[in-house]
This record gives C-alpha cells, sequence and structure tokens, in this order.
C-alpha cells in the first residue's frame, strides 16, 4: 500500500509527504479512508478545476477550487443495518466543524488570491420532513 499526503504546517516549515493507494472497506461497514482521515484530522479536500488553453471543452476560462470537508456528513459513519440488506447512514454535521471548514476556505482564499468564496450546502437534496 501506498499512501500520498502533503500537509505543511504554518506554525513550523515542515513538509510532511506520503503516498496512499486504494484502501478497502472493512466488514463492518468502516471505509479505511475515513479513518486514516480522521485519525490524522485531514478535514478538508482541496481540488482545483481549470480549463487549459488548447483542450476544447464545454467551458473556458474555468479556474475554481472546490472545498470539501472531508470528516463529517457521508463520513460520519453512523450506519447501521435496520434489516437485513437495507444500511442507514446517519448524515452529521456540526456547526464546529461547518464554521471550521469556512475559515480553511477564506483562509485558502487570502492565501492564494482568490477573489470570491461560494458556500454550498445539501440541504435541498437532503431534505427533512
Amino acid at each position: 500500500m501506498k499512501v500520498l499526503l502533503i500537509w505543511q504546517s504554518h506554525h513550523f516549515n515542515v513538509m510532511v509527504l506520503v503516498l496512499k493507494g486504494v484502501i478497502n472497506r472493512s466488514a463492518d461497514f468502516r471505509h479505511h479512508n475515513v479513518e486514516f482521515r480522521g485519525n490524522l484530522d485531514i478535514y478538508a479536500n482541496v481540488v482545483r478545476c481549470m480549463s487549459y488553453e488548447g483542450i476544447k471543452t464545454h467551458h473556458t476560462g474555468i479556474d475554481l477550487i472546490a472545498i470539501r470537508e472531508n470528516t463529517e456528513g457521508e463520513y460520519s459513519c453512523l450506519e447501521h443495518e435496520s434489516v437485513s440488506g437495507v444500511v442507514e447512514s446517519l448524515k452529521v454535521i456540526t456547526r464546529e466543524k461547518s464554521i471550521r471548514i469556512a475559515k480553511f476556505a477564506f483562509d485558502y482564499a487570502l492565501a492564494h488570491n482568490r477573489k470570491k468564496v461560494t458556500c454550498i450546502h445539501k440541504s435541498k437534496h437532503y431534505e427533512v420532513e
């Protein structure tokens, strides 16, 4: 197994690099990637999406950063088998971690000269009755 993790501390002049490959699910439905991120508190998934000159796409001039909270919601791992063959999952989202990821996004935007931060949530997708 290889693990890739790049982390740079703002408090120390330290960079850690690890190479990671696919990690399989265990029998109790807990995904090892989720456990790995939780143990190391890797809470922000940062992905840059951009269009490149010379590559034909539907949209041009795209350059955005998607930042997603990586430890709550779908990653809460609060699952149980209610009846045989049916697994229910709770998607727990706390105020504390919502504020933490929002702060991370704004700090990232400032540090990387980004002009705008847009927050997207799934409350319409996951309606509560």
